[in-house]
């Protein structure tokens, strides 16, 4: 016998949150109590079987916990190909430390039994070719991977795979919704399965893990499940991860609040693994080793993280934390508008936005924005609109924007630097390669930024750095910047502001084919020389203003072949421009006060 209850206005509120995300969903209007199968709720009986079987004889109804404590001992998996919908009114889920590393509520499907390919499938396809196509019908999900191991990492190891959607089957071909994004081979075993597409919902629960001091436990999780929305819930002493979704095409994560999960070096609030087209927002998530992370057994596309409150900070974590933790192979990856405090975003991907954050350090040594390049495939990052700044007077971050390459030849497409504003951090902005070689950036853009950090120096200073094209244009920088790597084909720096504050050049170039140094103001305040710019082949040097420098040299122009140096202003300095080595020299007036 199933419960009746009427939708009334938190019914509609709810049914409205839900189609607003899923337009598959026909109704809800059709509850089943958990009372119903034996569940008690009163903290003291376990309610696992109960829940367990509610569960399953729920057939699409949704799953309705009355107000109460359900005590979940060991954990609760419920494996069903069913849609599933689950409604908390004041109902709390309370697990322990028996789970061991199960989740206090997980709801899990079988992937299908696999299907091999008869053809390659690269990027941008959008067509397969099954051995068995009458397997399959239109509209199911399937998982396509292969063999290729894109990481091995303490025995755990990440597959190239991806979700996709069937559109239509004709001549024994599939054809997809959606193109493929990785690029996969017969040679290595490509194959499909089919995976579950009833949608899982899951909202209104209170979810406390284990309250000893165990905690080897996860709150939510969701496994080869898709269109998965989770929202308004609350998740707390989960040691393991708050909300964990793994395999998953389209889902929802948002309006939740997890804290207190971590243990040992592990936790986070929310976790998304092997999945594709997710959105993570307005979620509230403190306490946590990483407040939102992503992995997996193989990478995620299409993520979006937005909108959140996040704090990495707290006195028991360890440093270096990261509030927003991402995968080493992760496609696509927007992190926007999230406010954070302590750690921030630890970004690794083969596409990234990270824009419109405000990011606050807690404590010394802290991280604003870290970006990690691997050598498997050629990235792009742009991070702008980000306001990085220390919450105290007394503290300091590290680094503002850390950009690291975790292996030897590794070329980046791409990275944009703009609008940003960095305060309180001791390096506004880090380029690091730690020994590595053959590390090459084709495009460069850094513009429009205001660098008031002044504890150190700014650099991009490696042999082992190629660029072809960079832009440092419009910024406001309160420290040097020294600019010298291996080699650098063209560089437009125009337009800066650069105010001196401590000791050392306020600008150094090396090592360029051409550059147009122009209509820079070069404040150095300092007996050290303002500028030096080295090696070049082609130097244009116009209308910059240099003023204040009490050094034997304000400007120092070193072993240049070409040289066009003209309508510079120069103001309270000792020696204005000094010139060594330039071959052809095609300097006109410069203006001296």
């Amino acid at each position: 016998m199933s419960t009746e209850i009427e939708v009334g206005m938190n019914g509609s509120r709810v049914r409205n949150l839900i189609n607003s995300n899923f337009d598959t969903l026909e109704s809800i209007d059709r509850f089943i109590s958990v009372t119903e199968y034996g569940a008690v709720g009163d903290g003291e009986t376990n309610d696992r079987i109960a829940i367990k079987n509610c569960i399953e004889a729920a057939n699409g109804r949704t799953i309705y916990f009355p107000p109460g404590n359900y005590k979940i001992t060991g954990g609760l998996t419920v494996i069903t190909e069913d849609p599933v919908m689950i409604y908390g009114e004041n109902a709390v889920l309370i697990g322990d430390s028996l789970s061991n590393g199960v989740g206090v509520l997980a709801i899990q499907s079988i992937v299908g039994s696999a299907d091999l390919l008869l053809a390659d499938a690269v990027s941008g396809d959008y067509l397969l070719t099954p051995t068995t196509p009458a397997s399959f019908v239109t509209g199911d999900f399937i998982l396509i991977k292969d063999d290729v191991i894109l990481r091995s990492l303490n025995g755990n190891n990440i597959y190239n795979g991806e979700l996709l959607q069937i559109l239509s089957i004709t001549d024994g071909q599939i054809r997809l919704h959606n193109p493929v994004l990785g690029n996969y081979s017969v040679s290595e075993n490509i194959r499909i399965s089919k995976v579950n597409r009833n949608p899982v919902i899951i909202y209104g629960l209170t979810i406390i893990g284990d309250t000893g001091s165990n905690k080897d436990i996860q709150g939510i999780q969701t496994i080869n499940r898709n269109n998965v929305t989770i929202f308004n819930n609350i998740i707390s002493k989960c040691g393991l991860g708050g909300i964990n979704i793994t395999g998953c095409l389209n889902g929802f994560i948002f309006n939740n609040k997890a804290f207190d999960c971590y243990k040992s070096g592990n936790g986070y609030g929310i976790n998304v693994n092997a999945s594709k087209n997710i959105s993570v927002y307005s979620n509230n998530v403190t306490e946590c080793r990483h407040c939102i992370v992503t992995g997996g057994s193989y990478p995620n596309y299409h993520v979006n993280i937005f909108s959140n409150i996040l704090s990495s900070s707290t006195v028991v974590l360890p440093a270096s934390n990261g509030a927003i933790s991402t995968h080493y192979f992760d496609y696509f990856l927007t992190i926007r508008d999230n406010v954070i405090f302590g750690d921030g975003i630890f970004a690794v991907g083969r596409s990234c936005l990270i824009s419109g954050n405000t990011i606050y350090a807690t404590e010394p040594s802290q991280l604003g924005i870290g970006v990690y390049f691997h050598p498997q495939y050629k990235p792009s990052v742009v991070i702008e609109n980000n306001h990085l700044v220390r919450l105290r007077d007394d503290i300091a971050g590290s680094n503002g924007i850390y950009l690291d390459v975790e292996k030897d030849n590794v070329t980046v497409d791409k990275i944009i630097i703009q609008n940003n504003t960095i305060d309180g951090f001791n390096q506004n902005i880090t380029l690091s390669v730690s020994g590595l070689t053959g590390f090459k950036i084709n495009n460069l853009v850094i513009k429009d930024n205001n660098f008031y950090c002044n504890a150190a120096i700014n650099d991009f200073v490696s042999n082992d750095i190629e660029i072809t094209t960079a832009v440092i244009e419009g910024n406001i920088f309160k420290s040097p910047f020294n600019f010298v790597v291996d080699s650098i084909g063209s560089l437009s720096f125009k337009n800066n502001r650069m105010v001196q504050s401590i000791a050392g050049k306020l600008l150094y170039l090396s090592a360029i084919t051409h550059a147009i140094v122009s209509g820079n103001v070069f404040d150095s305040n300092t007996d050290d020389e303002s500028v030096t710019i080295a090696n070049i082949t082609t130097l244009i040097f116009t209308d910059n203003i240099i003023k204040n420098n009490t050094g034997a040299n304000a400007i120092l122009l070193d072993t240049v072949t070409n040289l066009v140096n003209q309508g510079n202003s120069i103001d309270n300095c000792s020696n204005a421009i000094s010139k060594v080595s330039i071959t052809n020299d095609q300097s006109g007036t410069n203006f001296t006060y």
